[in-house]
């Protein structure tokens, strides 16, 4: 639980105080030790589970162990100061993102972040339905091919979500943040928490008209802290060049078809988790 602490702290100090190069150095070497300590040693991840067992009230114990922190502290921690989890503490995340500096960005989307706005509808809507189903079920959750829950426990996981899981990882290296941007419900959950804080007036300032998810003001939830837009933290080519009209529909092809292909797969399999688990009732 600490080291979760630990890395939202350490996001949250580098973007106040930290500027230009130095920053975005310490943006890649947090997200490297999030990925190799709370992602693949210690498999330590906030995901879809902490928001059925908050939803069906089974609180752990105060404290800071692991359970506490991951279902209590770090959503109050997005509510008080912003979602730095996503930006800088979330291993999945890291992953994605860590993925996306290896391909050359001539091979990236260059279609603006707010042609792809739209699309977040999934991830809120799996949030949606989690909570309800969760609710009627007494905390059963439709949430298994979500790859916060077990990606990193790899023998454990079941074959739909490899699919899922390996299927965002090969768009992020050509889409930024693939499965944060579209699909995440518990990203999406943290986003809600930043979003209503009457206390991100506070928060350094963000440069919207550069952001890689398209948020385009303060009111809008999915903005996750990552201070990609900021000079220094990363640059957004794509999202400053214009779109060559040649290239539009074979851009759009590769990456909007691989979203409607994902959002409806996994809202099946929600379907199918969810007429099983009343079923069992």
């Amino acid at each position: 639980g600490m080291l979760i602490l630990l890395f939202f702290a350490a996001g949250f100090l580098a973007s106040r105080f930290l500027t230009g190069n130095i920053a975005g150095a310490a943006r890649v070497s947090i997200l490297l030790c999030s990925l190799a300590s709370c992602g693949i040693w210690l498999n330590c991840l906030y995901s879809t589970e902490q928001i059925v067992r908050l939803v069906s009230f089974r609180l752990p114990a105060p404290g800071l162990a692991t359970p506490f922190v991951l279902l209590a502290v770090i959503p109050l921690a997005c509510f008080l100061l912003g979602n730095y989890y996503c930006g800088y503490a979330c291993p999945f995340g890291a992953l994605q993102e860590l993925l996306g500096k290896l391909v050359p960005s001539r091979f990236k989307t260059f279609l603006p972040g707010a042609e792809l706005l739209n699309f977040r509808i999934f991830k809120y809507f799996f949030l949606f339905a989690i909570v309800v189903i969760a609710v009627l079920t007494a905390g059963r959750s439709a949430a298994s091919w979500d790859p916060l829950v077990s990606f990193f426990s790899m023998p454990r996981t079941s074959f739909f979500m490899y699919a899922v899981s390996f299927t965002a990882l090969l768009m992020s290296a050509f889409c930024f943040r693939f499965w944060c941007r579209f699909f995440c419900p518990a990203g999406a959950f943290l986003s809600i928490m930043a979003g209503i804080s009457p206390f991100k007036r506070l928060l350094p300032n963000k440069f919207f008209g550069r952001c890689g998810f398209g948020v385009c003001g303060r009111r809008q939830f999915d903005c996750i802290s990552c201070d990609r837009c900021r000079p220094g933290f990363g640059e957004f080519p794509e999202i400053l060049s214009p779109v060559e009209t040649g290239r539009r529909k074979s851009i759009e092809l590769y990456i909007k078809l691989p979203i409607y292909v994902l959002g409806c797969c996994i809202a099946a399999a929600m379907a199918r988790a969810s007429a099983s688990a009343l079923g069992d009732r």
